[in-house]
């Protein structure tokens, strides 16, 4: 783990231990909430933002299905740059109906959910192996990040089912990298969601004979 993703996720205290197991309540004391949502000026680019953040203010993110290669969704830092100066910092490339791979800043990741827990693994990041839990009550229209050690990164929540906007809340001190990964993690998780409800749904119409 390199120091920079040590610092944040354990703080500056050379006990690593000891801040690992840190109470949800200081937790909390360093959190921010972002919103991935639709573009309110182009339908087909969603946005990342923090809650609350004017609408007029350009995004932190945005990410836009590519023009050739459906299944695929390319991740810029602000807005896509329409002279191509600028180039994105990665894409998500659907590689089944339950799983992807995702590029960041040249860090090759993989992302896979689980049929029987409704969770999703993470491996490649420069943090080990992460993975969204889903909530045993809510199930995924809640989940929560952690790292291998069971710290909790950060969560996320939808409207239900996964489906609608997201909100992520960061639940410890972090920099860019852990952002981008926990923003682009959790929106594949929405998009593998609502592609299981409606795989979901089309059998039971099937079933019905509608």
């Amino acid at each position: 783990m390199t120091d920079s993703f040590s610092r944040y996720l354990f703080g500056s205290s050379s006990d690593a231990s000891s801040a690992r197991h840190e109470t949800d309540t200081n937790v909390t004391n360093t959190s921010q909430t972002l919103y991935i949502g639709p573009s309110t000026t182009n339908p087909n680019l969603s946005v990342v933002q923090y809650e609350g953040t004017p609408q007029s203010t350009p995004p932190l993110y945005s990410i836009a299905p590519h023009a050739m290669l459906p299944g695929m969704f390319i991740v810029y830092r602000g807005l896509p740059d329409p002279t191509g100066q600028t180039g994105p910092i990665g894409h998500i490339k659907s590689s089944s109906e339950h799983s992807a791979e995702l590029n960041l800043r040249g860090c090759a990741m993989k992302l896979k959910m689980s049929q029987l827990t409704g969770d999703y693994s993470i491996t490649g990041t420069p943090m080990g192996k992460l993975k969204w839990k889903a909530n045993a009550l809510t199930g995924c229209s809640s989940l929560t990040l952690c790292d291998s050690h069971g710290k909790k990164l950060a969560k996320t929540k939808t409207k239900k089912a996964g489906l609608g906007d997201q909100k992520i809340e960061m639940l410890v001190l972090y920099d860019e990298m852990v952002v981008e990964i926990a923003v682009l993690t959790a929106y594949q998780t929405k998009v593998i969601g609502e592609r299981v409800v409606s795989t979901v749904l089309e059998v039971v119409q099937a079933m019905a004979g509608t």
